[in-house]
């Protein structure tokens, strides 16, 4: 099945492509820094450095691969002595769609899979790969040139991110119920540029 979802995204971006005129965007590249506030009572607030490559289908609409590396901490003290932290990070892989609206501002949506990990004590606790998606929008704070285009964009956004069930600190007694809800509120910063 995921075969046939990339083979048709794949058809979707050469049609695009070949139907755009010759002076257009054939391609674009976004690097951006985000702070990320997990909606999960246990965690810390995060940060998350992502890259997506962007294929314009038609004027502005474009759609890309989207890569992020996302860290936060679950913290809780049950027992009145150290805190248990468990160290969280979660790698997102997902086709993000953008759509612009008026003048700079633009919403997306983003669909893939995440991969969280969690490490107590040199002791992985979490190890879970699920289903994820981003609703957002974004304004470009700053764009200019002509034949490269390059752009300062801020994102503001909420992620829907679901887990099994699992207890952080594995036989640890801090944490008295599982974690499961990872999704949270993000804001980032990008800088990209179109060919």
């Amino acid at each position: 099945m995921r075969r046939i979802g990339f083979f048709v995204v794949a058809v979707a971006l050469l049609m695009g492509v070949a139907s755009r005129p010759a002076h257009a965007a054939n391609l674009g590249f976004d690097l951006g820094t985000s702070f990320y506030l997990p909606g999960e009572k246990t965690a810390d607030s995060g940060t998350a450095n992502s890259v997506a490559i962007t294929f314009p289908l038609s004027p502005g609409l474009e759609v890309g691969f989207y890569r992020e590396e996302l860290s936060f901490g679950l913290e809780k003290n049950l027992n009145g002595g150290p805190k248990t932290r468990v160290n969280t990070d979660v790698s997102i892989d997902a086709i993000r769609i953008v759509q612009s609206l008026a003048g700079p501002i633009a919403i997306g949506l983003a669909v893939g899979t995440a991969g969280v990990t969690g490490t107590t004590g040199g002791a992985t606790t979490i190890s879970d790969r699920a289903p994820m998606a981003d609703i957002f929008a974004r304004v470009t704070a700053l764009s200019g040139g002509d034949k490269i285009n390059a752009n300062l964009s801020v994102t503001l956004g909420y992620r829907l991110l679901r887990i099994a069930g699992v207890d952080p600190d594995g036989a640890g007694t801090d944490f008295t119920s599982n974690v499961s809800n990872l999704g949270g509120f993000g804001i980032g910063v990008s800088a990209g540029v179109r060919f």
